[in-house]
C-alpha cells in the first residue's frame, strides 16, 4: 500500500492543531479547516488508497516558526506553538531516522506555499516580500532534492484576491493580484532551475489558478455542481453552515469546502499524470472517498480541457511511487478568521 505523508498548513491539516488546542471547533469537520476531508486526503485515495501520515498545522508559514501564533493565542487564550515548514520536515526526519533515505527516494512530495507568509506581513502592516517568500520555498525544494527526493509537485499560489475575505476589501485586490503574480513568477523561475540542474528529479509545477478559473467559470460551476463560488458557506460567527455546503466553493472566508478540496485533489492528480482534464479517470473516481467526503463527476467531456500543469522535464508523467509527502504551505489563514 502507498504511504502518504503531509507536512503543511491549514489547507492540509487533518486535525493536528485541533489535537493540541481544540481548534477549530465544530461545525468544522473533525479538526479540519473545512466541512469535510481536505485535499491531501482525497489525493491519498486517488493514489491507490495511500495511507496518510499528516504533519500539517493550521497557521504555519514557509519561513518564521510560530509567526502566526499570536493570532491563535488571542483566540485560544493560551500559548500556541506552530512549526514552520522546515520544522515540520525536521519532525518527520527525527521520527523516521534511517528509513528516511528510502522514503525520500520513492516518495512524492507536494509543496504549496506562501499565503500565510503574505498574511503575516499584512498583520504587521508590511507589504509582503513576494520574491523573498518564493525564494524560501525554492530553497526548501532544493533541500528536499539534496536529501534525495526525486518526485515533487510544486503549486503556484492561487488567486487570493478572489477569496471571500479579500473581496470585502476591494482596495487591496489589485495589489494582492500583483504580489501573487510576482510570487508565482519567482517560484517558477527558481523551481525550473532546480529541475534543470537535477535532470533525474521529476518536478511538476501545478497551476492552481487554472483550477480556480475553471471551477468559477459557468462551465466549471455546472460541471462541479456549484452555485456559489464567491461567498462563504459558514456564518460570520462560524456557528451555522449554509443549507447546502456542497454547492459552495468556500467554507469560510479563506478555506475551501470539502468539495473544493476534492476539485483541488483531482487537479493535482491530473497534474502528476500530465493530463489536461479537470476530472480524474473513472477508475480512480470509483474509489470510495475519504470518510465525510464527496465524489465528483467523471464526465471528462464536461470539462474544458485546458492544461493545469507545467512539466519541468519529460519524466513528470511517470510518477510511480510508494509514498506521498505533502509539504503544503498554502493553508489560508489571517485575522479575518477570528472576527
Amino acid at each position: 500500500m502507498l504511504a502518504t505523508l503531509t507536512i503543511t498548513t491549514s489547507l492540509s491539516d487533518n486535525g493536528n492543531l485541533f489535537k493540541l488546542y481544540k481548534y477549530p471547533e465544530p461545525p468544522y469537520f473533525n479538526g479540519r479547516f473545512s466541512d469535510g476531508p481536505v485535499w491531501v486526503e482525497y489525493l491519498a485515495v486517488y493514489l491507490q488508497n495511500a495511507s496518510l501520515e499528516d504533519y500539517a498545522f493550521g497557521g504555519a508559514t514557509a519561513n518564521g516558526s510560530n509567526a502566526l501564533a499570536g493570532l491563535f493565542s488571542s483566540v485560544l487564550n493560551s500559548s500556541v506553538r506552530i512549526p514552520d515548514l522546515a520544522e515540520q520536515l525536521e519532525m518527520y526526519t527525527n521520527k523516521t531516522g534511517t528509513a528516511q533515505a528510502n522514503d525520500l527516494g520513492s516518495a512524492l512530495f507536494t509543496v504549496l506555499s506562501g499565503a500565510n507568509d503574505f498574511f503575516e506581513s499584512a498583520a504587521l502592516s508590511k507589504v509582503p516580500d513576494a520574491k523573498g517568500i518564493a525564494g524560501t520555498l525554492v530553497s526548501f525544494v532544493g533541500r528536499l532534492v539534496s536529501l534525495g527526493a526525486t518526485k515533487i509537485l510544486v503549486a503556484k499560489m492561487p488567486p487570493l484576491e478572489a477569496t471571500p475575505s479579500i473581496a470585502k476589501f476591494a482596495q487591496f485586490k489589485s495589489i494582492l493580484q500583483l504580489l501573487v503574480s510576482t510570487f508565482n513568477e519567482a517560484l517558477t523561475t527558481g523551481i525550473s532551475k532546480i529541475a534543470a540542474d537535477n535532470p533525474k528529479v521529476s518536478i511538476v509545477i501545478f497551476d492552481t489558478a487554472a483550477v480556480f478559473n475553471y471551477g468559477t467559470s459557468a462551465e466549471g460551476m455546472k460541471a462541479f455542481e456549484l452555485t456559489n463560488t464567491s461567498s462563504r458557506c459558514l456564518s460570520e460567527d462560524k456557528k451555522t453552515p449554509c443549507s447546502d455546503p456542497h454547492s459552495y466553493l468556500f467554507w469560510d472566508d479563506l478555506h475551501p469546502t470539502t468539495k473544493g478540496h476534492a476539485i483541488i485533489a483531482q487537479a493535482a492528480y491530473n497534474a502528476l499524470t500530465n493530463s489536461s482534464s479537470h476530472f480524474v479517470p473513472k477508475e480512480v473516481n470509483s474509489l470510495p472517498p475519504p470518510p465525510g467526503g464527496v465524489t465528483l463527476r467523471t464526465d471528462q467531456d464536461a470539462a474544458n480541457p485546458t492544461s493545469n500543469t507545467t512539466s519541468t522535464n519529460s519524466k513528470n508523467s511517470a510518477f510511480s511511487h510508494r509514498a506521498v509527502f505533502s509539504m503544503t504551505l498554502l493553508g489560508l489563514f489571517s485575522s479575518a478568521l477570528f472576527v
